[in-house]
């Protein structure tokens, strides 16, 4: 459920950056420095919420959480960054969006799980239980 809500909120932010860019023919991955740093604080938010809702999880399960959180997202933010090359291109190429999408996957994927990764190591809530 996490993952969809970050999917939707980096896909909204994705959205609204490259229209607000208008620069005709391109689209962006991450189109300004805003979407690039709120990938990782809405993960921080995330993951502080569900350490905080349940105090049993140890710092592995919320490692597997917010995997599958990002990767949830990741998928949602390609395919959002797919339907963005079909409306900004007249004729868009199967390559190209594959590319695109792609990258978008990626560069999600690890922006997110380096945030993951960084965050169960910081939560002092975490420490002692593994």
């Amino acid at each position: 459920m996490y993952g969809i809500g970050l999917g939707v909120v980096m896909s909204s932010v994705l959205w609204a950056a490259n229209l607000a860019k208008s620069v005709p023919g391109t689209v962006y991955i991450f189109p300004d420095i805003i979407t690039l740093i709120a990938l990782p604080a809405l993960v921080l938010l995330a993951l502080r919420f569900l350490a905080f809702q349940d105090n049993t999880l140890t710092r592995w399960s919320l490692r597997r959480a917010g995997t599958t959180m990002v990767v949830f997202g990741a998928l949602l933010f390609a395919t959002t960054l797919t339907i963005l090359g079909f409306v900004s291109f007249s004729e868009p190429s199967a390559r190209m969006l594959l590319i695109g999408s792609t990258m978008a996957f990626a560069g999600f994927l690890g922006v997110g799980w380096l945030t993951v990764l960084m965050a169960t190591s910081w939560f002092p809530y975490a420490h002692g239980r593994r």
